[in-house]
């Protein structure tokens, strides 16, 4: 029986189940004025692996459910010969005009005679208009440094993408890379893991693509890499969120925290690690070396739960309440539980969360 609710409440009610998809699907059923908006949450994501790509591919040649489709969530398994499924049903995928987001995890062999079908080229263009690409890369075995997995060729097969993300659990080299393989134009967020970081950053370099980045988030920082971040850092002059790891402890050297933070940051994430023997005068020196602290509006930090009674956060709170910072308008600590404590000046001219 056709529905008496309005199709705007309808929606809204739909929209208040948007994660609850046992409640979706029985409100797909209702009629057709809940199947649209209902659909729209239920296929919104769709999760391919070899075991199921070729099933989900027949779906596609009749399904009404194709225009709901934004994200893919993919995972390769070099182990298995359906992997060869996801470059050989590319055709069928492009279907999926609706597609914005890309999340892949490719499990490959170091050893595969094949580069290009452990990277999934073909599988990827099938999907040219995303706008967010996350890149996981499994691999089994070491790359020699010869080998160079063609990880940038993959992400500039996107020309409107916004942004990436990219983990790898061994270091990549990237060797003799081909003039035409460039940054897509439009990339402005990015996030690296510790073992693409260099070589990624080393290639927006050469391109000239990194003062066009907007956000970062970089790994933990080794000592013996600070002179190379330092310089990468220096290009980034169009950035406005910097999200960074770093030491804070006793041991680490002064010069990791010498930066030479980007002129126009407006938003700094810092992610402190290693708890023993930590002081907060070397995140201290670390925010000295900002060249426009009266920019920054948003600062957080991340910390272990037992620093909270180690540290002398009278120096952080006298710090960041000085007048070089005029439009800090929010600070807030991951890790301690009192921070309106801890930082009574802050509290006071209420930047701290509520």
């Amino acid at each position: 029986m056709p529905t008496q609710l309005p199709q705007d409440l309808v929606e809204e009610v739909i929209d208040h189940l948007a994660v609850d998809h046992g409640s979706l699907k029985t409100c797909s059923l209702i009629s057709r004025a809940w199947v649209s908006r209902s659909r729209s949450y239920l296929f919104a994501t769709c999760i391919l692996t070899p075991k199921n790509i070729r099933s989900f591919c027949d779906l596609l040649q009749s399904s009404t459910f194709l225009s709901h489709v934004r994200t893919i969530n993919a995972s390769t398994h070099f182990w298995t010969q359906r992997d060869r499924h996801f470059n050989q049903f590319a055709a069928d995928l492009r279907r999926l005009t609706g597609v914005r987001a890309l999340n892949v995890t490719l499990s490959f062999l170091t050893a595969a005679a094949s580069a290009d079908a452990a990277f999934c080229i073909g599988f990827a263009k099938a999907f040219p208009a995303i706008t967010k690409l996350d890149i996981t890369c499994d691999c089994e075995g070491y790359l020699s440094e010869a080998q160079s997995p063609p990880l940038l060729d993959l992400i500039s097969l996107f020309p409107t993408l916004q942004e990436l993300s990219v983990e790898a659990v061994v270091h990549f080299q990237m060797i003799n890379v081909p003039p035409t393989v460039v940054p897509p134009p439009g990339l402005r967020k990015v996030s690296l893991g510790t073992r693409v970081a260099k070589p990624i950053l080393g290639w927006l370099h050469v391109t000239k693509h990194l003062p066009n980045l907007e956000v970062i988030t970089l790994p933990y920082i080794q000592w013996y890499e600070g002179s190379m971040m330092r310089e990468q850092l220096l290009q980034l002059t169009g950035i406005h969120t910097l999200n960074i790891s770093i030491s804070l402890s006793l041991g680490a050297p002064t010069s990791v925290l010498d930066l030479s933070l980007p002129p126009n940051l407006t938003t700094l994430d810092v992610t402190a690690i290693f708890p023993m023997q930590a002081e907060l005068h070397r995140l201290i020196s670390l925010l000295s070396t900002l060249p426009t602290p009266a920019l920054i509006e948003h600062f957080s930090l991340a910390l272990h739960p037992s620093w909270e009674k180690a540290l002398d956060w009278e120096l952080l709170d006298d710090f960041l309440s000085t007048p070089q910072f005029p439009r800090l308008r929010s600070v807030v600590l991951t890790g301690p539980k009192s921070s309106d404590k801890m930082l009574p000046l802050l509290a006071a001219r209420g930047v701290l969360p509520v």
